[in-house]
C-alpha cells in the first residue's frame, strides 16, 4: 500500500469515526433548479461577483476574465436573464472579482486580484470606481505580494472604511506564504500593502469573526500545503500569528458560514488535491479562534470552490461546490445542510463547462437562492434559477438573560420578548429580531454577550437555531474625570465633543461612564501638532477616550520647522547663529517657526564681500532672517578693484593707452580694474618726440608696460624731444 493510499483511508477511517458520533441526519430534502442560461463573457472566466451597479434594483453580474485582461458587467433584467456584457480593462490576468464601495459614494465599485501567468508573474490588484450606470472608471492598479490569486473584501481596523485581503498563490511551485492586507483611505485608494504569513501557495482568502471579540479575521486555504491558515486579527489592521489548521492535500479554496446553528463561524474547504479529489471538508468552529477536526463529504470531481447558501430555504446553510475536474467538469455539487454541521448526500446540477466558481443571489426576485457561475472552458456565465418548493419553516426559541447587580428591561422587535416579565419568544427561521436594552434609573446598561452580539447598541439576531443572549446591567457609577495635558515647544488648543474641555483655558471635565468622548487638537500658527499619547490614543487624528476611569491624556504640539537656503555668489564662506548653515559644505537647514537666523559672510582669500539679497535686516557682512516661511537669501563676493594711474613726465609729448581698455592719457590717466587684471600700456609718442621709457610699475626703456593689478599702481612715461641741428 502506498503512503498516499494509507493517508487516503485513514482519512476515511475517522472521517467515518467523526460521522458516528454526530446526530442523525434529517430526512432527505431535494433542491431543485432550472435548466442553465448561458451568457458570453470574456476569455476564460474564474470568477462572479454579485451587485446592483445601475442602481435599478436588480441584481447584476460582474466576471472576471483571465484570458481577456477584463472584467465583464451583464445587468441583470431582473428575471434571471441579463443584457449583453460590457467588458472594462483591467490587469493582466485577473482571476478574481469582489464588490465594494472603497470611496463612500453609495455605489458600487470592483476590485480584481490580477495573477498574469506562472510565465511572467503579476502582482497587482486593480480598482474600478463605479459610476453608477453600471459602466466604471478606468482601472486604478495597487502593488500586492506575487501572482494574487483571490481577494475578499473586510473592515480590518475597523475606521469603517473597506479594506482589501488579498491571497499571494506566487509561481505554480506554489512558492509564496503570503496574504497582502490594504487599508482603504475611503476615496478609492488604499495604503500600502501590508504582509501576514500564512503557509505555502495561499489560493483563497475568506472574511470571518472566528473567536467572537466583534474584530474580523482570515482563513486562508494553502494549495501547496494540508492546511487552512486561521490568522486573528488584532482591529487596527493587523493579525496574528497564523494558526494552521489540518484538512488535507491541496485545499483549494475556503468558505466561511454556520453550519450547526450555534452562533460560531465554521469553515468550509474546497479539496481539490491532485486533481482526482472529490472532496469539500467542514471544520466547526469553537468560538475561540479554533477548530474541530474537519467533516468530510463527497461531491463531483476536481472541486475548486464552494459558496454558501439556503438553497431549500429551510433556515439551515447550504453549500454549493463547482467542480472544475481539469476544465471539463459541469457539475455544481449542491449540500443541503442538517443543521448540525453535518451535509446530506450532493445533488448535482448542470452548469457550463470548465466551472469555476458559483456565486449565490436572489437573481429573479423571488426569494429564493439562485447561483451564477463562471465557465472557463466554455468562456460563458451559467444562470441557473432555483425552483425548489418551500420548506416548512421551523421555529426556534429566542431567550434573554439579564445579570449584572444593575436593573434594567430589554424589548423586541417584532414583538415576543418584553424582559422584565416575558423573556423567551419562538420565532420563525430566518426571523431578524432587534432586541433594544433600557436601564432603570440608577442603573447603566453595560452590553450583550451570546447571539453574536457584543457592545451597548441593540442587538439584531437571525433566528436559526435556539439561542440566549445576555444583557448586563450595572449600578450607574459616579462620572469619571477625563484630563488633557499639553506638551512640547509649541501651542495651541484642545476641545472636546462633546463640550468640556477647551484647553486652553478649561484642560478637565467630568463625563459619565462609558461616555465617548472626542478630544480635537488644533495648533496655533506657527505650531504643528504632533500627536496623542495616553487614553489609548496615537497619531494626530482625533483621539476618542470611553470614560470607564479617571484618564489623562497628553497633546504634544511642537513649533512648525522652515528651511532656509543660502545661495553664494561669488568666492566666500557664510555660517549662522543657532548652528545650522556652514556654507561651504552645508547651505540649508531647517528651524523652528519664530527663530531669528544671523548670518555671517566671510569673503576668501582675495574676494571681498559684496551684498545680500533676501533678509529681513543687513549689517555690513550679517543679515538676519525671521522664519516664518521657507527662505532663501543669497550672499554676493567680489573681486577688489584697484587704480592704474599713469603719469606723463619730459619735454616731448604723447599719449599712452591701456588693453583691456580704460586708460588713454592724453584725456584719462587712470582706471580702475579688478584684482588680477594683466592690463598692457603702449606708449605712443607725438611727432616731433621720442618715448625715452617707463618708470614706476614698469621699468623698461622701450616696448609696452605690462602690470598685474594687485594694489593702486602708478606706471610714468617720459616722452623727449626730437633734436633739431
Amino acid at each position: 500500500m502506498t503512503r498516499n493510499s494509507a493517508r487516503r483511508l485513514l482519512l476515511v477511517a475517522s472521517t467515518l469515526f467523526f460521522s458516528s458520533l454526530l446526530p442523525s441526519p434529517a430526512l432527505a430534502q431535494t433542491v431543485s433548479f432550472e435548466p442553465a442560461l448561458t451568457f458570453n463573457v470574456g476569455a476564460s472566466p474564474q470568477v462572479v461577483a454579485v451587485g446592483d451597479f445601475n442602481g435599478d434594483g436588480r441584481q447584476d453580474l460582474a466576471v472576471a476574465n483571465s484570458g481577456s485582461n477584463t472584467v465583464s458587467v451583464l445587468l441583470g433584467n431582473g428575471d434571471g436573464t441579463f443584457q449583453p456584457a460590457q467588458d472594462f480593462p483591467v490587469g493582466r490576468g485577473p482571476t478574481s472579482v469582489a464588490v465594494g464601495d472603497f470611496n463612500r459614494d453609495g455605489i458600487l465599485d470592483l476590485v480584481t486580484t490580477n495573477l498574469g501567468s506562472f510565465a511572467v508573474p503579476n502582482n497587482t490588484v486593480s480598482v474600478l470606481l463605479g459610476n453608477g450606470n453600471g459602466t466604471f472608471q478606468l482601472a486604478r492598479d495597487f502593488l500586492v505580494g506575487s501572482n494574487p490569486n483571490f481577494i475578499a473584501v473586510g473592515d480590518f481596523n475597523g475606521d469603517g472604511l473597506q479594506d482589501l485581503a488579498v491571497a499571494n498563490f506566487g509561481s505554480n511551485a506554489p512558492d509564496a506564504t503570503t496574504v497582502s492586507v490594504l487599508l482603504g483611505n475611503g476615496d478609492g485608494t488604499f495604503q500600502v500593502a501590508g504582509t501576514f504569513n500564512a503557509q505555502r501557495g495561499p489560493l483563497w482568502v475568506a472574511v470571518g469573526d472566528f473567536n467572537g471579540d466583534g474584530r474580523q479575521d482570515l482563513a486562508v486555504a494553502n494549495f501547496g500545503s494540508t492546511t487552512v491558515s486561521v490568522l486573528l486579527g488584532n482591529g487596527d489592521g493587523t493579525f496574528q500569528a497564523a494558526q494552521n489548521v489540518a484538512a488535507a492535500q491541496g485545499p483549494a479554496s475556503v468558505a466561511v458560514g454556520d453550519f450547526n446553528g450555534d452562533g460560531r463561524q465554521d469553515l468550509a474547504v474546497t479539496i481539490f488535491g491532485d486533481g482526482t479529489a472529490a472532496t469539500v471538508m467542514v471544520l466547526l468552529g469553537n468560538g475561540d479562534g479554533t477548530f474541530r477536526a474537519p467533516l468530510s463529504f463527497g461531491v463531483g470531481r476536481g472541486p475548486v470552490s464552494s459558496s454558501v447558501g439556503d438553497f431549500n430555504g429551510d433556515g439551515v446553510q447550504d453549500l454549493a461546490v463547482s467542480n472544475w475536474d481539469g476544465n471539463t467538469g459541469t457539475i455544481v455539487s449542491v449540500l443541503v445542510g442538517n443543521g448540525d454541521g453535518t451535509f446530506q448526500a450532493a445533488q448535482n446540477v448542470v452548469a457550463g463547462r470548465g466551472v469555476l466558481f458559483a456565486a449565490v443571489a436572489d437573481l429573479n426576485g423571488d426569494g429564493r437562492l439562485d447561483l451564477a457561475t463562471a465557465n472557463y472552458a466554455a468562456g460563458t456565465v451559467s444562470v441557473l434559477i432555483n425552483n425548489t418548493g418551500p420548506a416548512p419553516n421551523p421555529r426556534f426559541t429566542l431567550s434573554v438573560t439579564r445579570q449584572g447587580t444593575g436593573s434594567g428591561t430589554v424589548t423586541s422587535s417584532p414583538p415576543g420578548i418584553d424582559c422584565g416579565a416575558t423573556c423567551s419568544a419562538s420565532y420563525e427561521s430566518g426571523t431578524m429580531v432587534t432586541l433594544t436594552a433600557t436601564p432603570a434609573p440608577g442603573s447603566t446598561f453595560t452590553g450583550w454577550s451570546g447571539g453574536g452580539c457584543v457592545g451597548t447598541g441593540t442587538c439584531t439576531v437571525t433566528t436559526t437555531a435556539a439561542t440566549t443572549v445576555t444583557a448586563t446591567f450595572d449600578p450607574q457609577s459616579q462620572g469619571f474625570t477625563l484630563t488633557v495635558s499639553r506638551t512640547g515647544i509649541g501651542s495651541g488648543t484642545v476641545t472636546s465633543s462633546p463640550p468640556g474641555i477647551d484647553c486652553g483655558t478649561s484642560c478637565s471635565a467630568t463625563y459619565p461612564s462609558g461616555t465617548a468622548v472626542a478630544l480635537t487638537a488644533t495648533p496655533a500658527p506657527g505650531s504643528t501638532f504632533a500627536g496623542w499619547s495616553g487614553g489609548g490614543c496615537v497619531g494626530t487624528g482625533t483621539c476618542t477616550v470611553t470614560t470607564t476611569a479617571a484618564t489623562t491624556v497628553t497633546a504634544t504640539f511642537d513649533l512648525e520647522r522652515f528651511p532656509l537656503t543660502v545661495n553664494r555668489a561669488g568666492g566666500g564662506s557664510v555660517t549662522s547663529s543657532p548652528q545650522g548653515i556652514d556654507c561651504g559644505a552645508i547651505c540649508s537647514a531647517c528651524y523652528d517657526s519664530g527663530t531669528v537666523v544671523t548670518l555671517t559672510a566671510t569673503p576668501a582669500f582675495g574676494f571681498i564681500f559684496g551684498d545680500w539679497t533676501g533678509c529681513d535686516t543687513v549689517s555690513g557682512t550679517t543679515c538676519s532672517v525671521t522664519m516664518s516661511a521657507a527662505r532663501s537669501v543669497t550672499a554676493s563676493f567680489n573681486l577688489p578693484s584697484f587704480t592704474l594711474t599713469v603719469d606723463r613726465t619730459g619735454i616731448g609729448s604723447g599719449t599712452v593707452t591701456s588693453s583691456p581698455a580704460g586708460i588713454n592719457c592724453g584725456a584719462t590717466c587712470s582706471a580702475s580694474y579688478t584684482s588680477g587684471t594683466v592690463v598692457t600700456l603702449t606708449a605712443t609718442p607725438a611727432l616731433g618726440s621720442v618715448f625715452a621709457g617707463w618708470s614706476g610699475a614698469c621699468s623698461n626703456l622701450i616696448g609696452t608696460c605690462t602690470v598685474t593689478m594687485t594694489a593702486d599702481t602708478a606706471v610714468t612715461a617720459t616722452f623727449l624731444g626730437i633734436p633739431l641741428f
